[in-house]
């Protein structure tokens, strides 16, 4: 159920975007943990039903940035409309 909930929010998160790209090269990036518990939201999944296309996808090792909190290892999607 839970995993339902977390991907209407994606969904609905990425609906919510489309008005804010007018840029012909705009991006929407989501950042999520390496674990099959995130792979259940089916991020790029989401953004697709939303009319959105992956543009590029990479595993990094982030090490922490100042003010921000950031996990060891973490996807990111970087989606374009």
């Amino acid at each position: 159920l839970i995993e339902e909930i977390i991907k209407k929010l994606l969904y609905d998160f990425f609906i919510n975007c489309i008005p804010y790209l007018e840029k012909e090269d705009a991006e929407v990036h989501v950042t999520l943990r390496t674990s099959g518990f995130y792979d259940q939201w089916d991020v790029a999944g989401q953004a697709k039903k939303a009319g959105f296309k992956l543009s590029k996808y990479k595993i990094e090792i982030k090490l922490g940035f100042k003010f921000t909190f950031t996990f060891e290892d973490s996807f990111l999607f970087t989606f374009s409309f």
